[in-house]
C-alpha cells in the first residue's frame, strides 16, 4: 500500500518496483488504481500501463512497418514507452514464456528500462513468477529486474478472506442470516481451495446460481454443503503456516526452507506437497511463495511417488500437527 501510494503520488525517491503476485490476487486492479490516481494527481504526466501481451503485439506490428508511415509509428512508440514518466507493465512474466521466441521484444523491453532509468521515471514491473523463475530471461534483463525493489502481494489470511467473501456476497445481493453469517462464511471457506480466483469468482457465482435455481431459498448449512460439498479443511491454514511447521519439524529457518531447496530437498519437497495436498494451492501460488518457477513445483509433485516410506512418515507427522492447529 505504501509503495502504491508513493507511485500514485509521484514520489521522485520511489525506486523501480518488481511486484510479485499470484493470479487472482488483485495485482491488475492495483496497477489500474495506481495508473488512474497518478493521472488525477498529474493530468499532464506521461503515464503508461500496458499488459505484456499488448506490448509485444504493438512492437511486432510497428517493427514490420516500413516507409514514412512506419517511421512515424516507430517514433510514436518510442515517445510512448521510452519517454514515459510512469511506466507499469502487467504480467511481465509472459515476455519470457517458452512459446515467446521473439527475442526482439525482450531486447526492446530492456532498452525501455535503461531509458526510463536515465530519465528517473517511476517503474513498476508486475509478475506472477519471481525473477529467478523466469526461465527464458536473458541475463542482461535478469540483472536489471533483480536490481529493482521486490514487493510481494501475499495471498490474504483467514480474516482477510472472510471479509472479502462477505463483501462479494453482499455485492451479489446474497443475504446471510445475521446470527449465522460468520459460521456460514466459515463453512464456505472450509470447502474451497486456497486459489484466489475460486474465492473471488467461482464460489460467489456458484452460490448465487444455486439460490436462483431454488427461487431465492434462504442460505443455510444444508445449502452450503449442497453447493460446496461435505469435505472440509482448516481455512486458517496458509502456505506460510505450513512452512513454519515444516521448518520447525526439521529444526531450520523458514528462509532456509524456502530458498535452499538444493541443500534441504526433503523438507522443501514436503512443504510443497503439503501446500498442494492440504491447501489445494495452485502451482503458481506455491512457486511465488517459494520463489521458484512453476515447472520446478510440478517436477517436485510428480516425483512424490518415488519417495521412500520415511518420507511419507514425516508427512504424516506434519499433517497431524497441522490438523491440531
Amino acid at each position: 500500500y505504501f509503495t502504491a501510494e508513493r507511485m500514485a503520488n509521484w514520489d521522485p525517491a520511489c525506486p523501480p518496483i518488481f511486484l510479485l503476485a499470484s493470479s487472482g490476487s488483485g495485482k491488475s486492479h492495483l496497477a489500474h488504481a495506481i495508473w488512474q490516481k497518478a493521472l488525477q494527481n498529474r493530468p499532464g504526466g506521461k503515464v503508461v500501463y500496458v499488459h505484456s501481451k499488448a506490448f509485444m503485439n504493438h512492437y511486432r506490428r510497428i517493427a514490420r512497418q516500413e516507409g514514412p508511415r512506419g517511421e512515424e509509428e516507430k517514433r510514436r512508440f518510442r515517445e510512448r514507452y521510452h519517454r514515459a514518466d510512469l511506466f507499469i507493465m502487467d504480467d511481465a512474466h509472459r515476455l519470457f514464456d517458452v512459446k515467446n521466441d521473439w527475442v526482439k521484444s525482450r531486447d526492446e523491453f530492456r532498452d525501455i528500462l535503461d531509458d526510463l532509468k536515465d530519465l528517473h521515471a517511476l517503474v513498476m514491473v508486475i509478475s506472477e513468477l519471481p525473477v529467478n523463475g523466469l526461465i527464458n530471461c536473458e541475463e542482461n534483463i535478469r540483472s536489471r529486474l533483480l536490481g529493482m525493489v521486490l514487493v510481494k502481494l501475499e495471498p490474504p489470511d483467514y480474516q482477510a478472506r472472510t471479509q472479502i467473501l462477505k463483501r462479494l456476497l453482499e455485492n451479489r445481493k446474497i443475504v446471510l442470516p445475521a446470527e449465522h453469517a460468520d459460521k456460514l462464511v466459515g463453512m464456505i471457506l472450509e470447502r474451497i481451495s486456497y486459489d484466489m480466483r475460486e474465492l473471488t469468482e467461482q464460489a460467489p457465482a456458484k452460490l448465487a446460481n444455486y439460490i436462483k435455481a431454488l427461487d431465492g431459498a434462504p442460505v443455510d448449512e444444508e445449502m452450503i454443503i449442497a453447493v460446496f460439498g461435505e469435505q472440509a479443511t482448516n481455512p486458517r491454514l496458509t502456505i506460510g503456516i505450513i512452512q513454519e511447521v515444516v521448518a520447525r519439524k526439521f529444526k531450520m529457518t523458514v528462509r532456509d526452507l524456502r530458498l535452499k531447496r538444493r541443500e534441504y530437498p526433503v523438507p522443501w519437497t514436503i512443504a510443497v506437497y503439503l501446500c498442494s495436498a492440504v491447501l489445494r494451492a495452485s502451482a503458481p501460488d506455491i512457486a511465488l511463495t517459494f520463489e521458484v518457477d512453476v515447472q520446478t513445483v510440478h517436477a517436485a509433485l510428480r516425483g512424490i511417488g518415488k519417495r521412500d516410506g520415511q518420507f511419507f512418515e514425516e508427512i504424516g507427522d506434519i499433517q497431524e500437527q497441522l490438523a491440531s492447529l
